[in-house]
């Protein structure tokens, strides 16, 4: 048998703008990887 518990979550404003932070350095990490990650673009020490 299964449990499972669904929680809800209420950030609150501090919390809500970190979680937007996070979002853009997602972003940027993914751009880096889609860079990079192309032939010609090689990374460098």
């Amino acid at each position: 048998m299964l449990l499972a518990h669904k929680i809800e979550l209420r950030p609150s404003i501090s919390q809500a703008a970190l979680d937007k932070a996070c979002g853009s350095r997602r972003h940027c990490y993914n751009k880096l990887l889609e860079h990079f990650s192309q032939d010609e673009n090689k990374w460098s020490k």
